[in-house]
């Protein structure tokens, strides 16, 4: 089954992890408006992407920055197998 693994440090220090079933990304790219497509898109969360990755059985990875409390943090989104 594949999964989504969300990862956040603050420095490197671990700080949260997240995982989810793919077909909840699939799901969510079927029925949340554009508008929230595009939002998370735009904080670095490619919902249709890691869904058409999904689709194929391509790998995905991406990494971004956040700035959550003032404080500069690093998320690491993949899709695993």
């Amino acid at each position: 089954m594949y999964m989504v693994h969300i990862t956040k440090f603050s420095g490197q220090t671990h700080e949260a992890s997240y995982t989810v079933p793919a077909f909840l990304v699939r799901f969510a790219d079927k029925v949340l408006p554009r508008a929230a497509i595009s939002a998370l898109a735009g904080q670095g969360i490619d919902i249709p992407a890691i869904a058409e990755a999904r689709r194929k059985g391509n790998a995905y990875s991406r990494s971004f920055d956040v700035v959550e409390r003032g404080i500069s943090k690093r998320v690491f989104v993949s899709l695993e197998r």
